[in-house]
């Protein structure tokens, strides 16, 4: 195969439209928008989209540990029962997380997508973060502790 020399090539003429906002005299970059204006469009919208997928996801995930481990029908704490706030909940591996199958990296989000994903795998139960915290320092959390 040989290329074309320099004086061949043509250039691809485009067809500029310009931004679809009244008054804005910049080219468009992206769905009828200039680069300014698509920022401004679809941040805002992305960005709700993809905190309530997350919290419909982690939601989700939640009730099903909650249900499997604690017989709740609604998220709560496997040790101290609390269930009030949502953001209060977490994911916490059972017997430790180095033992685990999954990738190190994997946290927030992307950990509720895999757990999702993944058919809901065992060994991992919903703790508040207090309770979360309290096992991670010391092994057993203060409310399992004090009952022994």
């Amino acid at each position: 195969m040989q290329l074309k020399k320099h004086q061949e090539l043509r250039p691809i003429k485009k067809k500029i439209i310009g931004c679809s906002i009244n008054g804005c005299d910049e080219s468009h970059t992206a769905r009828g928008f200039c680069a300014k204006h698509y920022r401004e469009h679809y941040r805002e919208y992305t960005n709700k989209l993809t905190k309530d997928t997350a919290l419909e996801i982690k939601t989700d995930v939640l009730r099903h540990y909650s249900k499997k481990l604690s017989n709740s029908d609604i998220p709560c704490c496997r040790c101290c029962d609390e269930h009030e706030f949502l953001i209060f909940l977490t994911i916490d591996h059972i017997t430790n997380r180095k033992n685990t199958t999954h990738k190190k990296s994997l946290v927030g989000r992307s950990m509720y997508r895999y757990l999702q994903k993944e058919g809901y795998p065992s060994g991992c139960q919903v703790l508040c973060w207090n309770c979360n915290s309290a096992k991670s320092d010391s092994g057993i959390c203060p409310h399992k502790r004090s009952t022994k």
